[in-house]
């Protein structure tokens, strides 16, 4: 008998309509958030908080929500002259690489051009 028959359930685990404990404390803030006079409440504390140390409230709630990646992007390079080296030659290689295959790319047509400009194959229109 197969493990997985269409129309069944995949089988045991966390009966239907179970929750754990992650969900229902998610829950639970939702319904807090919900209530208008405990938005006010969290918006006034982030106000006093944000009005005492405007770079330490960036820091705290701001910069998490941005993806590390856009950070890293954003930061002026480090003064390193080893990081200036690794570019040129990676700028090097990679136009070597970029070189050598529009050669390879080539190399068929010009190879037939030489051919019939030598007189090496007819192209079959005598």
């Amino acid at each position: 008998m197969p493990l997985f028959q269409p129309g069944c359930e995949p089988g045991p685990g966390r009966p239907r309509g179970s929750y754990g404990g992650r969900h229902r404390v998610l829950q639970l803030l939702d319904d807090l958030f919900a209530r208008e006079e405990n938005l006010e409440k969290l918006r006034e504390a982030l106000q006093s908080e944000f009005d005492a140390d405007p770079p330490a409230f960036w820091r705290r709630y701001g910069a998490p929500t941005i993806p590390a990646a856009a950070l890293v992007a954003m930061m002026p390079p480090a003064p390193d002259p080893m990081r200036e080296l690794y570019a040129s030659v990676v700028v090097a290689m990679e136009t070597a690489r970029n070189q050598a295959e529009y050669e390879a790319m080539l190399r068929g047509p010009l190879e037939r051009a030489n051919q019939l400009e030598g007189g090496g194959e007819s192209d079959g229109h005598d």
